[in-house]
């Protein structure tokens, strides 16, 4: 027995060993993939740029934080009057680090750009858990070679958190016969996604649907990931229909598949079913191509679990936005993930054994660093601005306490008028926007008070502007209040967040 004992002793050792070392190797490949994303994500972090809706979002979210307006957000006056394109789960993350670190155009990007590099990691340990570490860090790198999807890492949308909270879903059930707290993490997960954008995380249906294939307990963890889901969803409902006494839900299904969609029907540039499958194939370029293939591959080596995810997530998402009027960039970004890891499968199935993934993971490090480096010492514009002529006026209004209303040309009933500018005016320049028609914008240029001001179209009116940009003049009671008679600013001007 005893010689037994010491034979055995060295190959426990050796597993001891191994065991160690391919540890310490899933921990580094973890932190060199966070490095990576991080390099690649906050490249230019510091520039001003964001676009049309991250402002909005900006403004509902500084709307919130100021005026705690947690369940009714506006940007201004009779705007947005109920709020119910979203839930508000991803304004809430903006407003508290808008608390914690001041508002600017750097706090409302970090909501996506966090969760965006955390739901990389939750992709890597999830498909590590089913396929190897191999695939897992091959669909990460493909997914970085999606534009489009990087992109949103670095505004203020609220896609990249859904998407990223539907991954932290599948990574807490990526393990057959995972643990009930595990289980309950993936309930709440699948929650945040759908507080976060709503109708938008079709992806959580699939993931549930693989959260019970994966379970050795199909009834209790049925039990445990629906109440988990269920419950932060009612609480956001209860409080929402107490503050505002209707139902959140109710009103937002309207808009969403009535109203909305029959307003962008007008604005469709084309109408046709196969848009979705055009636009998944043309940004995803070689990866989308390469993930149907790998879904065969998938298949056939036995791994039906995760290719009926995979498949559930392209299924419910063609269908839904193929018959959309609605054809926004955005609506892709779900699909991305689950291509990539499709597609890293089929390659490493491919090339087996060539695949050097420590060596990769080394150079794209390097690459990150190279990139992130450049970006900052050469004069490369990496996150483009929208609203300029506002912008341009933040020296002259911004820091002028004394001013609290801004007056510009819309038409509060038709959202098409006032959504871009009073984001414009509730973002860049701090003031409180109330759209008027016209005739009363020319009117009310002879009764303005000290708190007010007027941004109207370059031209509007014969009386002549106190200060204006290329697209926009500004009335107020007295021009001396801005120390000059006229002022003339250009819109390449950056000030402030």
């Amino acid at each position: 027995m005893q010689q037994l004992t010491d034979i055995t002793k060295p190959a426990n050792k050796l597993k001891e060993n191994y065991m160690k070392n391919h540890h310490s190797n899933n921990i580094n490949l973890t932190w060199t993939l966070l490095g990576t994303i991080f390099l690649f994500i906050f490249a230019k972090f510091s520039e001003p740029g964001l676009g049309i809706s991250s402002t909005t979002y900006g403004a509902l979210a500084r709307d919130i934080l100021e005026n705690a307006h947690w369940f009714n957000p506006t940007v201004g006056h009779k705007m947005n009057d109920p709020l119910v394109d979203h839930p508000y789960l991803v304004l809430w993350i903006d407003a508290i680090f808008f608390k914690l670190f001041g508002v600017s155009a750097q706090t409302i990007r970090l909501t996506s750009s966090l969760l965006g590099m955390l739901g990389f990691v939750a992709l890597f340990r999830g498909v590590k858990n089913i396929l190897g570490e191999n695939a897992a860090y091959l669909s990460c790198v493909l997914l970085m070679t999606i534009n489009v999807y990087m992109n949103y890492h670095s505004s203020g949308w609220l896609d990249i958190p859904m998407v990223s909270f539907c991954l932290f879903a599948f990574y807490f059930v990526s393990k057959e016969g995972f643990s009930p707290q595990n289980g309950a993490l993936s309930g709440l997960m699948i929650s945040c996604a759908v507080l976060s954008k709503g109708a938008g995380a079709l992806a959580v249906f699939p993931i549930f649907l693989f959260s019970i294939l994966q379970s050795k307990n199909k009834v209790r963890d049925f039990i445990i990931i629906s109440t988990c889901a269920l419950l932060p969803f009612l609480a956001f409902t209860i409080a929402h229909y107490n503050s505002q006494r209707f139902l959140f839900w109710t009103v937002y299904f309207q808009r969403q598949f009535g109203a909305l969609n029959d307003t962008d029907a007008q604005l469709a540039s084309t109408k046709h079913y196969f848009w979705y499958v055009l636009e998944s194939l043309r940004n995803g370029h070689l990866v989308a191509i390469l993930s149907l293939p790998g879904l065969w591959w998938l298949t056939k080596a036995g791994h039906k679990k995760i290719a009926a995810l995979i498949g559930g997530v392209l299924v419910v998402h063609i269908s839904a936005y193929s018959m959309s009027s609605r054809h926004y960039g955005q609506y892709l970004l779900p699909l991305f993930p689950w291509m990539a890891v499709a597609a890293a499968f089929f390659l490493t199935s491919l090339l087996k054994h060539k695949l050097k993934i420590a060596i990769i993971a080394k150079y794209l490090l390097i690459l990150a660093m190279v990139f992130f480096v450049t970006t900052e010492i050469l004069p490369i514009q990496v996150h483009s601005a929208s609203g300029t002529a506002f912008k341009s006026l933040q020296k002259i209004l911004y820091f002028n306490p004394q001013l609290q209303v801004a007056y510009f040309a819309g038409d509060v009933d038709d959202q098409s008028t006032w959504e871009a500018e009073s984001s414009y005016i509730r973002w860049y320049l701090n003031k409180w926007p109330v759209a008027l028609k016209e005739q009363e914008l020319r009117d009310k240029i002879a009764s303005l008070t000290e708190n007010e001001v007027i941004l109207a179209p370059k031209g509007f009116a014969q009386t002549p502007p106190c200060a204006h940009s290329s697209k926009i003049d500004v009335y107020l009671k007295n021009c001396m209040d801005l120390k000059v008679n006229v002022l003339s600013f250009s819109d390449q001007n950056q000030y402030l967040p």
